[in-house]
């Protein structure tokens, strides 16, 4: 695994200030900028709106003339008024205050106007008849070139009879010498105003040809183009249907200066920034960095020597802090120095793995265990795996996989390790790994060297297989016994016969007949000779193998070998068996069923001679364990000898009749061969309508 970079907590501290001027100069620059753009577009609306308010006046101011001069006229017509009959003749200087003056009268147009424009074609294109009493604006195209004409309506009246003898139009063309847009841009302190009617150019205050825009652009209300910004207002001073615009051109000096400030303030802003950033560097190293690398310093110092001493800051977390790593860290150091004198002390070998780098610490037990000086062994995964024997190398890495994956809640295994003579040594391990995120990234464990267990183990073994021979020898020793007692009937008919046969050849009253009964009664007991034979053949022969047998078939014939002695003793034996299929080691079950039979034998043959001397022998499934329980009358066994029935060499009996090793070889036999379970307890039954007290044996196996 690679090694994360480190830096100093200095570096670190401006790393963090320079990440602050980023994180923190930026957005408020850009907040700052996007401000200025903003308040920047509002002043250079209301700069606009005030220039459209000041077009407004103007325009205004253009009205109150042509209103005072339609007046002055007006009445100067009245005044000339001779006669209805008689037509008007003008002749005046107010004419010449206005662009466009003529009298509508009985349809006939006199054009008044004495100012160099076309007037007659103007008058014939205006749409006078929709003129009146209030100023109304007129678009008129000529040639190419485009008027926009303000028009007040009069009716000169015959005060003698009400009548409206004419009607007076008079005029001002807006465009004329850019007289009104120039006052505008004057005024408004403007580098450039133009007039659109519907779109179409009108006037402005620079050549057509040199402005640097088109009406189209001009879709929102302020237009940014080449440094430059251009509004457009709509002129709504009269009730016309054309759509009147100015379109405002903003001074670039004006711009520049906005801009200029901006910009200062931003430098000024930034210039603060820094200073606070350089500033609070200062500070926080000398409140916080200081102090913090003094408790490093401390808490390095305080590990290998407990008498060192923190210099107190004066920020009283620090100093609480520096209390807390004291308490801590001698705390850890007194763990250490335990965990080492407990290491050192104990017998077994430490080893603790890194998973994740591969490295392995052997303690010097661990080595010393194997017969290596200190350090003498690497510190790999590689020096352990090698050192395990091969015979023992696939289940001890099964193992470790197995709680790697934590599907052990330890790893525990034993096994034979190499050591530095080329001998093995059997070690007991215990570990245990540790977990993130459910992956292994350590493991630790002990290794105990229990050679001198395995020693005892197999001295244990050859013992137990001595007393198991012994066992048997003495189960076979009873079976010659039965078979005695089996076979004195048999022997007995036998000898008859043949006694019988002699004497009928021997005074010549042999019947053939008869002979042939009497020789296939002793074929017949031979045969059973033959069997009894057999049957302590297949007991003696120790069976490998399991077999598959029916149970109740084979304890029957088991049984039969000692009903014999058991009629000579009087005892009744009582058999209630299943038939199972079984499938485990025949003669080693018989083997167990004679002993705890035998034993039984013993129990009520002490009893007196005018008593019922029973042995029941019986056999079931109970919840899928297949079951023998034998049981008699005899008593039960002392509470003394209870704790001890099991034990090797442990009898009742008297030192010529048993060898103790009966209920031992059972036990081990069922155990080990049988994972099963032998139990005993003293029990009261009826039989026949009598109580009795005797020992029950409960056997169980799958």
């Amino acid at each position: 695994m690679k090694t994360k970079k480190t830096f100093p907590l200095s570096t670190i501290n401006s790393i963090l200030i320079i990440t602050f001027l980023s994180v923190v100069i930026f957005p408020i620059s850009f907040w700052t900028y996007m401000n200025f753009q903003k308040n920047m577009e509002r002043n250079f609306d209301d700069l606009f709106v005030q220039s459209k308010n000041i077009a407004d006046i103007l325009l205004e101011q253009e009205v109150t003339s042509l209103e005072k001069s339609s007046k002055e006229m007006t009445e100067y017509l009245q005044k000339l008024y001779k006669n209805k009959s008689k037509k008007i003749k003008f002749d005046s200087p107010l004419v010449d205050d206005v662009d466009i003056a003529f009298i509508i009268q009985k349809d006939e147009v006199m054009d008044l106007s004495t100012s160099y424009f076309d007037t007659t074609y103007l008058i014939k294109n205006i749409n006078y008849q929709s003129a009146g009493a209030h100023v109304s604006v007129f678009h008129v195209e000529q040639k190419g070139e485009n008027y926009l004409i303000l028009l007040k309506e009069s009716k000169i009246i015959n005060y003698e009879n009400g009548q409206v003898i004419a009607n007076l139009f008079v005029g001002n063309i807006l465009n004329d010498d850019f007289g009104f847009l120039n006052k505008i841009k004057e005024r408004a302190n403007l580098k450039e105003v133009s007039l659109y009617v519907n779109g179409k150019y009108i006037a402005s205050t620079q050549e057509k040809d040199q402005l640097k825009y088109s009406f189209d652009e001009l879709s929102n209300s302020i237009l940014k183009k080449e440094n430059a910004i251009y509004a457009k207002k709509r002129l709504t001073f009269f009730h016309q249907d054309d759509n009147i615009d100015l379109v405002l051109l903003l001074d670039n000096q004006m711009l520049k200066k906005i801009k200029n400030d901006f910009f200062n303030q931003l430098i000024v802003l930034f210039l603060i920034i820094l200073i606070i950033a350089v500033a609070s560097y200062f500070i926080i190293r000398a409140i916080i960095l200081n102090p913090l690398e003094n408790l490093l310093e401390f808490a390095s110092k305080v590990r290998e020597d407990k008498n060192a001493v923190y210099e107190e800051s004066f920020i009283d977390e620090f100093n609480i802090i520096s209390l807390g790593l004291e308490n801590i860290i001698g705390s850890l150091r007194d763990v250490e120095e335990r965990y080492r004198l407990a290491v050192d002390g104990t017998k077994e070998g430490l080893w603790d793995w890194d998973i994740e780098t591969g490295k392995v610490f052997y303690s010097q037990q661990y080595e010393e265990m194997l017969g290596y000086n200190a350090n003498e062994i690497k510190g790999t995964l590689k020096s352990w795996q090698e050192s395990i024997h091969p015979d023992c190398k696939e289940d001890a890495l099964k193992k470790m996989k197995a709680h790697l994956k934590q599907e052990t809640p330890y790893y525990e295994a034993e096994y034979q390790m190499r050591c530095k003579d080329g001998s093995y040594k059997w070690v007991r391990v215990r570990a245990k790994a540790l977990y993130n995120n459910n992956i292994a990234y350590r493991m630790v464990g002990f290794h105990l060297d229990i050679e001198h267990i395995k020693l005892l183990e197999k001295k244990s073994k050859e013992q137990e297989s001595v007393m198991t021979q012994q066992s048997k020898m003495a189960a076979i020793g009873e079976m010659i016994n039965n078979i005695s007692h089996q076979w004195r009937q048999p022997l007995s008919i036998i000898s008859t016969v043949a006694t019988g046969i002699k004497l009928k050849l021997e005074y010549d009253i042999f019947d053939k007949e008869e002979a042939i009964k009497e020789l296939e009664l002793l074929n017949t007991t031979s045969q059973n000779l033959s069997g009894i034979i057999d049957q302590f053949r297949d007991l003696a022969i120790e069976s490998r193998n399991k077999e598959d047998f029916d149970s109740a078939v084979v304890l029957d014939k088991s049984l039969g070998l000692v009903e014999s002695s058991f009629k000579e003793l009087d005892i009744k034996l009582h058999q209630k068996l299943e038939h199972k299929q079984l499938h485990v080691y025949k003669n080693q079950l018989i083997q167990v069923v004679l002993n705890i039979v035998n034993n039984a034998k013993d129990a009520v043959a002490k009893l007196p001679k005018n008593e019922l001397k029973l042995i029941f022998v019986e056999t079931s499934t109970v919840d899928g364990y297949f079951t023998i329980r034998i049981y008699d009358n005899g008593g039960g066994v002392e509470e003394g000898m209870k704790e001890s029935l099991y034990e090797p060499y442990m009898t009742s009996k008297h030192e010529s009749q048993g060898t103790g090793l009966g209920l031992y070889t059972v036990k081990e036999i069922i155990n080990k061969q049988f994972d099963g379970t032998v139990q005993n307890q003293t029990i009261k039954f009826v039989y026949d309508n009598h109580a009795y007290v005797g020992e029950e044996f409960l056997i169980q196996f799958k």
